[in-house]
């Protein structure tokens, strides 16, 4: 039984590079089509920034979109809210009206059948 050994060496891929870990630190010969596949990889990689880019773009787009929503629906809803009570405010006084009216026809009503 082994006590000490060396650690295991690990591939650790990220987007940019390929790093080895551990004790020992391998080198190998690029396969055949090697320079093509790497042409593939930058291409898809300035494919990637320039659709990160664009959709960058569209989200400033976007929040100044939302931006000029949010202040047109802020107005809508302030003037709809006045037209509401300006609504409600000529309804009391059309009803306050209506039963004066009442009030008065009972009067006129009551007049009418005392004097006969």
């Amino acid at each position: 039984m082994c006590v000490f050994a060396q650690p295991l060496s690990f591939v650790i891929s990220s987007m940019n590079a390929l790093h080895l870990v551990g004790a020992n630190v391998r080198t190998t010969k690029a396969p055949a089509g090697a320079a093509a596949a790497v042409e593939r990889a930058l291409d898809e990689h300035r494919a990637c920034r320039r659709e990160i880019q664009r959709l960058t773009n569209e989200n400033v787009r976007l929040a100044g979109e939302l931006e000029r929503l949010r202040a047109a629906h802020d107005d809508l809803r302030g003037s709809a809210e006045v037209w509401i009570r300006l609504y409600e405010a000529q309804l009391q006084r059309t009803r306050s009206l209506e039963q004066r009216r009442q009030e008065e026809d009972a009067r006129c009503q009551a007049a009418i059948t005392r004097s006969r």
